[in-house]
């Protein structure tokens, strides 16, 4: 009977550790699987964190790709107010070119015209010849025809003197003089 008290004594004994033993692993197996559990987070959050910092230097590079972006479109701005401004500019001087040519033209008109029929006496050419009671005919773009002592000629700019090419208004002769004014102040 003593044995039998105790083994009734033990048995609950040894049921009672027996459970706190399964209880035990059973608490056991639950952390390590919490560990394991914790383990991967640490990992994913390790892996997040590296995405995180490639993400933040590509947004670093585009940012300054942007900024880069930003600078060029106002340079591009710039030089295209810059280009607008100089073509107003152009074409105010080729109106401003247009209407030297127009005035230039009606005074050569002009210029010629006062000349003809006018008497310049005796003229010396460049090539040697003397046409002596000139008087002026008509005037053209490249020869200006006389009427002399011997007859009628038609002779080219370049062959009259100096003072008869520039009171004609010939444009290379006077372009010629400038040339020279200008070099010799």
């Amino acid at each position: 009977m003593l044995m039998r008290f105790i083994a009734l004594a033990v048995l609950p004994l040894f049921l009672l550790c027996s459970c706190n033993k399964s209880e035990e692993l059973r608490l056991e197996k639950q952390v390590e699987e919490f560990k394991a559990e914790a383990a991967e987070l640490e990992a994913q959050i390790a892996q997040q964190e590296a995405i995180n910092k490639e993400l933040s230097r590509e947004t670093s590079v585009m940012n300054a790709k942007t900024a880069k972006f930003k600078d060029l479109q106002k340079a591009k701005s710039e030089i295209a107010s810059s280009h607008e401004t100089v073509n107003r500019y152009y074409a105010d001087l080729e109106a401003s070119q247009e209407f030297l040519d127009e005035r230039l033209a009606v005074w050569r008109k002009a210029s010629r015209e006062s000349m003809l029929d006018r008497e310049i006496g005796t003229v010396r050419l460049t090539d040697g010849d003397i046409l002596r009671k000139s008087v002026i005919k008509s005037i053209e773009e490249n020869e200006v025809t006389l009427e002399h002592s011997s007859g009628t000629s038609a002779v080219a700019f370049e062959n009259l003197p100096l003072d008869l090419r520039v009171a004609m208004v010939h444009e290379p002769t006077i372009l010629a003089q400038q040339k020279i004014k200008g070099s010799n102040p």
